[in-house]
């Protein structure tokens, strides 16, 4: 049997809420999906996958960890690195695909089995800056999106780049202006199809003028981003009620630090 079988199978025996089961989902999504064993996810990210408010998704992860489904480990960057429970790797006889989405009208390739060594390489490029963590929602969406319209655009939009997406929207908001649109969400579908193959042109787009950042609130953003992640990491030993294991504590030791180091410089700067 397959490990996407074997993973399934334990989700369905594990009788999850309907919160449990849309984060197990965005975790599968986010691992064999894209051919991968565990992939690194800030807490927004999920959020944004699932649909579910912030405060019941930590709840929800800590269902899929008890219940044996998942593993979690501290990360710099997004928070957690969440990983298939090493006893369906056991289990697995077969190496893990990665799906190829064939272009339009060909024929898909053959899947190829992925190293071993690439394991922890996200192929997500929201996920490549830290800042992009976000970038759904500060997307540049035309006004007159409903919240369901807002949704469908950005699972669409998962995927490109943050300035390419932005692209699509400011293309679609122009022709929106000019009349020229009559089904919006298809419009913008046919401008993300042009996206992924490379086609899109941006020549009538103005550029955008360049955001100055004052030093505080850089490093304002930084500390909250490093404060929210301390939080996180809290509360989810908290809800699993175990001691930190030696490297988490290391990694909640350097936030620490780079928190004071951030307030100091707040200081200095004020």
């Amino acid at each position: 049997m397959s490990l996407a079988h074997e993973l399934i199978d334990a989700a369905l025996a594990a009788d999850l809420s309907q919160n449990a089961l849309r984060v197990f989902l965005a975790l599968f999504r986010q691992t064999l999906c894209y051919g991968k064993t565990s992939d690194p996810l800030s807490l927004n990210r999920l959020v944004q996958l699932t649909h579910i408010r912030k405060d019941r998704v930590l709840p929800a992860i800590q269902v899929l960890l008890e219940k044996g489904l998942f593993t979690a480990q501290a990360h710099r960057l997004y928070g957690h690195t969440y990983s298939i429970h090493p006893q369906f790797l056991n289990q697995a006889a077969m190496p893990i695909y990665a799906p190829h989405l064939p272009k339009n009208r060909q024929t898909a390739p053959k899947s190829a089995p992925i190293s071993e060594k690439r394991v922890e390489t996200t192929n997500n490029p929201t996920l490549n800056k830290p800042n992009n963590l976000d970038t759904a929602e500060n997307l540049p969406y035309p006004p007159s999106f409903t919240t369901q319209q807002r949704q469908t655009a950005a699972q669409w939009l998962d995927g490109l780049s943050p300035d390419t997406a932005s692209n699509c929207l400011r293309l679609l908001q122009q022709a929106l202006q000019l009349g020229k649109v009559k089904s919006p969400l298809g419009y913008l579908h046919t401008l993300i199809q042009a996206a992924r193959q490379n086609r899109l042109d941006c020549s009538h787009l103005a550029p955008l003028p360049k955001t100055i950042h004052k030093p505080q609130q850089v490093l304002h953003a930084q500390l909250q981003e490093l404060t929210q992640r301390i939080q996180h990491l809290d509360q989810l030993y908290q809800l699993a009620q175990q001691p930190m294991d030696t490297q988490t504590q290391r990694q909640r030791a350097q936030w620490l630090t780079e928190v004071e180091i951030l307030k100091e410089k707040l200081r200095t700067c004020a």
